[in-house]
């Protein structure tokens, strides 16, 4: 079972239950059909997602986003698109882990092994 907990800049933090609805992806950014919404600057209105796996998650970023993993930067160096067209991301991490966008920290962990 995953656990997606949002640690804002702000000191608030909150947990997502993606196994509610375990087939979709869990999107990231500032727009509001967003599941984890964080806004700053360089935050893309859908800036990346959480795309469920038989027993993992990973992180997939759109085009022209990047995120802090372990101090360093990930990206996807594709030009910025219009579209929400999830085709075109890029997958940088998956399993357990834990980035940073605009000053909050996302960590994905699963229980159970």
């Amino acid at each position: 079972m995953a656990h997606i907990t949002v640690r804002y800049p702000d000191g608030t933090e909150t947990e997502i239950n993606p196994n509610r609805d375990y087939l979709r992806p869990v999107l990231i950014g500032s727009s509001e059909q967003c599941q984890i919404q964080v806004r700053g600057e360089g935050v893309l209105p859908i800036h990346a997602y959480l795309a469920p796996r038989s027993n993992h998650y990973g992180l997939l970023l759109a085009p022209g986003a990047a995120v802090l993993y372990n101090g360093r930067e990930l990206s996807n160096d594709a030009p910025p698109t219009d579209g929400g067209d999830l085709d075109h991301f890029r997958w940088v991490l998956r399993d357990k882990f834990a980035f940073e966008l605009a000053g909050a920290v996302i960590t994905v962990r699963h229980s159970g092994g």
